[in-house]
This record gives C-alpha cells, sequence and structure tokens, in this order.
C-alpha cells in the first residue's frame, strides 16, 4: 500500500456511481465507511486494532509550515521533552503541545514553558510534602489561602511559623517607623502606633520623671496603682480600682483670643463615659450651677475661628464633631439637663463673631459650635447645638458662620 498525502472532497449525486468511490477508499485506505458512524462527525474513521496518524515532523519543519490554520494539528518527533501533538493557536501561543498526564508546569531547569492560568471554580488546590502534611492549600470556593493547613479560615491563614524580611505595610500604604505597633481598627483598617514601654515605678520615681511628657511615655506607679501615659502634652491616667479611667490632670492653657491662661479640669459624661473640659474656653472657672453667669461663661468664637488650623482646643483635645455631640443628647432636652451632663451654660449668641461676651439671649440660651458642615441651599453652614430654659428642644442645627457660639472641647 502507497504512502503518499491525499486531499479530497466530494458529493455523492444520482449522477455519480458513488458506491464505487466508496469502496476504493475501503480497500486503498483501509476505511471502514460501511461501519455506522456517529451524525455529528464530517469525517470519522474506526478501528480496534489501528490508531490515527497525524503527519510527522521535526521542529524545524514545523515551524516552516506557511500561513498555518487555525487548528492544525502535527507530531513533533524531535522536540525533546516536548514531543508529542502540536496545535496551532493564533490567539495564544503559535504552537501549544497537547497536555499529557505526567506534564509538568516546569521545564527540566525550573524555567515554565507557557502562561498557565489556573481556574479552581469551587475547587481546592492543595499542595503536600513528602510526609504528607499539607503545605499549601487553595480555596476556590472561599477565596482563602492556607499555609500548613488544609481548611483556612481567614484570606490568608498561617499555621506555624512565619517569617518576614520585607516590609509591612498599613491601609494606607504606610510602612511606619522604628519601634511603631501595627494595629487593627475596629473598622477593618490598619494603622500605626507609638510603642508602649511601660516603666514599673515607686511614687518618687514617678515623681521625679513625671515633669518630663514625652509622647508615648508609659509608667505603672505601684503607689497608687496607676497606670499614666503621656500624650497631648499632659498625663493620660487609668486606674485599676474599678476597671475605668480616672479623670486627666487639670493643666493651664491659653485660648487664641483669651487675654491669659487658664486653669482646666474635666468633666466625664454620665451618657458617653467621654471627658471634657469642665468649662467653656475662656471661662475662669468651672460654672456651679445653671444660674452662673459672667466670666464662667468664657468666650464666643464664630465657626471659621473655632475651627482655624487643628482648632481653638488644647493639645489632644479637639472641636466635637455633630455625631459626638448629638450622642451626649439622650442625657439632656434642656439647659438643667445640659449642665448635669456636661456643665454646659446659657451665654447665648454674638452676631459679630469672636468676642468677650454675648449680644442675645445670655441666660436664655446656649449655643455650641461641632466642627461639621452643613449646605443649605449652596450655602456652607456650620453645625452647632442649641437648647434653652423653657423648651424641650435641645438639638444640633446649622447656623451661619459668622456668628458667635461657645466652644466646649472634647478629649481625643
Amino acid at each position: 500500500m502507497k504512502d503518499f498525502p491525499i486531499s479530497f472532497s466530494m458529493m455523492l449525486t444520482p449522477t455519480v456511481p458513488g458506491f464505487l468511490l466508496l469502496f476504493f477508499l475501503t480497500l486503498w485506505f483501509n476505511i471502514p465507511v460501511f461501519s455506522q458512524f456517529h451524525p455529528s462527525a464530517a469525517f470519522e474513521v474506526q478501528s480496534t486494532t489501528q490508531g490515527f496518524l497525524l503527519p510527522r515532523m521535526t521542529q524545524s519543519e514545523l515551524n516552516a509550515i506557511n500561513d498555518p490554520a487555525e487548528g492544525l494539528m502535527v507530531i513533533c518527533t524531535d522536540c525533546g521533552d516536548s514531543r508529542g501533538v502540536y496545535t496551532f493557536n493564533s490567539d495564544d501561543e503559535g504552537w501549544t503541545r497537547s497536555a499529557t498526564a505526567n506534564d509538568s508546569f516546569y521545564t527540566a531547569d525550573g524555567g515554565m514553558t507557557h502562561s498557565r492560568p489556573v481556574s479552581l471554580s469551587t475547587h481546592k488546590l492543595t499542595f503536600k510534602s513528602n510526609d504528607n502534611r499539607v503545605a499549601l492549600a487553595i480555596d476556590g470556593q472561599s477565596q482563602r489561602v492556607g499555609i500548613g493547613t488544609a481548611t483556612p479560615s481567614s484570606t490568608l491563614d498561617v499555621v506555624g511559623d512565619a517569617r518576614i524580611t520585607g516590609k509591612l505595610k498599613d491601609s494606607a500604604g504606610d510602612t511606619g517607623t522604628d519601634g511603631q505597633i501595627l494595629s487593627s481598627k475596629a473598622d477593618g483598617t490598619t494603622d500605626w502606633i507609638p510603642p508602649m514601654n511601660i516603666k514599673v515605678v515607686n511614687e518618687a520615681t514617678f515623681n521625679k520623671d513625671r515633669s518630663v511628657k514625652r509622647e508615648g511615655d508609659s509608667y505603672l506607679n505601684t503607689a497608687d496603682n496607676k497606670l499614666y501615659i503621656a500624650g497631648g502634652g499632659r498625663w493620660i491616667v487609668f486606674t485599676g480600682t474599678d476597671g475605668g479611667v480616672a479623670p486627666p490632670s487639670d493643666f493651664t492653657y491659653q485660648a487664641p483670643q483669651d487675654t491669659r491662661a487658664r486653669t482646666y479640669g474635666h468633666v466625664k459624661s454620665s451618657v458617653t463615659g467621654r471627658f471634657w473640659l469642665d468649662r467653656n474656653l475662656g471661662a475662669s472657672s468651672a460654672p456651679s450651677s445653671i444660674s452662673d453667669t459672667g466670666s464662667d461663661f468664657g468666650r464666643l468664637y464664630s465657626w471659621s475661628d473655632a475651627t482655624t488650623g487643628n482648632d481653638v482646643c488644647p493639645p489632644g483635645y479637639r472641636l466635637p464633631t455633630r455625631d459626638e455631640l448629638r450622642a451626649e443628647l439622650p442625657g439632656f432636652n434642656d439647659a438643667t439637663g445640659a449642665f448635669n451632663v456636661l456643665k454646659l451654660t446659657m451665654m447665648g449668641f454674638n452676631t459679630s463673631g469672636s468676642s468677650a461676651s454675648a449680644s442675645h439671649n445670655e441666660g436664655r440660651e446656649g449655643y455650641y459650635w461641632s466642627s461639621g458642615e452643613f449646605n443649605l441651599e449652596g450655602v456652607v453652614r456650620g453645625v452647632g447645638l442649641y437648647f434653652d430654659s423653657s423648651s424641650n428642644s435641645a438639638n444640633t442645627f446649622s447656623y451661619i458662620k459668622s456668628l458667635g457660639f461657645s466652644v466646649r472641647c472634647i478629649m481625643d
């Protein structure tokens, strides 16, 4: 039987002795054309003792084929470890070898033979060590990766020791500085915080060192069993007696536009547990009752003056946000409640902005700025707290920024 390439096409019509042609093909090419063929096949060869042989050629002959058709198939006879059936795919990498069960992703020298995307869908890809322990598991269903575990419970789950020689970054992409600690926050982000080096000292040593407030310095005073942490130019004191936080120490501060420095204390909200200054900025002392007036009212500030730079509050304190003011409202709905919760007073307001006294409603209404803003019909206004002595109407409203309101600072 002769061995030569053949190309033919035929259409059987009543004028062509088709059965003679089929008989000729059966004898010459050993094709069982009279066997049952599959209705979806244009051409089918059936045999239980022989195979179908594609054209065989060397790699140089394969590469020399001019303008190969999409899906053209040949056998490469001298392609080394990559011998086998090759198919031409113009959308991929030209000639590609059909994979076999024993194929490796890598060549003998460890290089990748081709790009190989893997679609796991809902399946799991697991790599095991020689002793059959799981080294790496990729779960397509949960989209999690496990190192040392076949059942990762997080996006990345490492069971065993981990070593990092590069830099860690927080959610903002910052790498931090020497000694800082990467901390997770309630909103799911991370941030760098200063290191805490707690020194356990006696009363004498602490009294000697406490005059120098270096940011982040921490002392556990064995005499009173309290933890002192320096921050914002003051000591923040934590007590272990009831699990709560002791009020910070009093401090002296001269507010912008005030005529002198004043000593400020603190009041702890019975509603939120937050610490606030115990008086308005510029007040000579903390008010002792709702009827206190004059110097105990403090100064008034326009919204712009109150928020200039880091705002008018001392270091470690700031103007409250609108939501922080509103969080206190469950504790009061009038002037009496406002005083009982935060020692807020009814200084009134000034239409001319920042000043030492009010021009309207002194002793009848209280106005306090927040750091918030509100756009009302194209005009950006400041958000402030309002309450009075005659109605249950304590709430936050938007006001013209040029008005002069009281300022009460909240601790960070």
